[in-house]
């Protein structure tokens, strides 16, 4: 399926500024990518990181005796690598290494994770795309036993809103595994030209290239759970915008909205929603103008249900989408 109709797009800019946490790691556990977002909230710089071992890079707190989270995560690591599904991990706690500059030393954190194979034509595991979500604001305020009605209408909802995250990604893991699929299929494609003659270095420096290649992130959109979709802000003659287009949504974006891409894909909000609360539209334009990040949950009339999203540009006029539906 080619839920693109932009032409050429920069799936790599785009993957690498996406909102979530994402790492991805090859079948040594060496990573080989990660979102803007995950360097951040992990404190690393992808220049540090990118073909390392996953676990020299995040060690255990060597001042926390009960550390479990390096046997966790490995574990997890092989359920995916042995039996190549979805693997959903619960709360663990693995805390971050701050820079020198910052004093050194790590900082307590909690996560949770979502493990998803990308496999080969073959049927072996090309890379695994390792999701996070930082819950530690959640996980503290339990451990103070913080009484509900103390605690302001923000956080409560920012609580209640992970908690429901982890439950949701359960339901989710079947379905995600059936729609990597679809990035299989161009996994074939690009494994048939990075074909090497049993010289393991040859290989190696291909398998490389092709990950540098835009097909790579483009199928690892397509194996998001979240659904993604790429607009373009449309204005009107005085600037202000007035509508926008769509321009590429993935599979899970379908799954998440009930539409289909060739209904959307080169029309506006306008044609499709003609009713939709114009707040939408000053959200977005908001975000593609100005290059600010917004983060929400609204109703969305026209198909009678509550999204949580997470929008960001990627370039001037243009901008991007995860969301997720959050009604049920």
């Amino acid at each position: 399926m080619n839920n693109d109709a932009s032409g050429e797009l920069d799936f790599k800019t785009l993957f690498e500024s996406a909102p979530g946490l994402y790492l991805v790691l090859d079948p040594n556990l060496r990573i080989v990518a990660a979102s803007d977002a995950y360097l951040q909230a992990t404190l690393t710089r992808r220049a540090d990181i990118l073909g390392r071992d996953v676990f020299e890079v995040f060690p255990d707190n060597p001042d926390d005796p009960s550390a479990e989270a390096t046997g966790n995560s490995r574990a997890s690591f092989h359920r995916v690598l042995q039996n190549r599904v979805v693997d959903t991990m619960g709360f663990e706690r693995r805390d971050v290494r701050k820079p020198d500059s910052e004093g050194g030393g790590f900082e307590v954190r909690y996560w949770s994770a979502v493990n998803s194979p990308v496999l080969n034509p073959d049927g072996s595991l090309a890379h695994i795309i390792h999701r996070v979500e930082d819950v530690t604001e959640s996980v503290q305020l339990k451990q103070q036993g913080v009484e509900q009605s103390k605690v302001t209408d923000e956080l409560r909802e920012r609580a209640l809103q992970m908690e429901a995250e982890i439950d949701s990604r359960t339901r989710e893991a079947a379905e995600a595994s059936r729609k990597l699929e679809e990035a299989n299929e161009k996994l074939a494609r690009l494994h048939e030209k990075a074909r090497v003659a049993d010289v393991q270095e040859k290989r190696q420096r291909a398998e490389r290239r092709l990950w540098q290649s835009e097909e790579r992130f483009h199928a690892l959109f397509e194996s998001m759970t979240e659904g993604f979709a790429l607009h373009e802000i449309v204005c009107d003659e005085a600037g202000k915008p007035c509508d926008l287009r769509y321009l590429a949504v993935n599979p899970a974006f379908e799954r998440h909205t009930g539409l289909k891409a060739q209904e959307l894909l080169g029309r506006t909000s306008l044609e499709l929603f003609p009713g939709a609360d114009p707040v939408w539209i000053e959200r977005y334009g908001k975000v593609a103008l100005t290059g600010e990040p917004a983060r929400f949950e609204a109703w969305f009339g026209p198909l009678g249900r509550w999204f949580e999203v997470s929008a960001f540009r990627s370039e001037p006029g243009r901008f991007g989408t995860v969301l997720t539906d959050i009604t049920a």
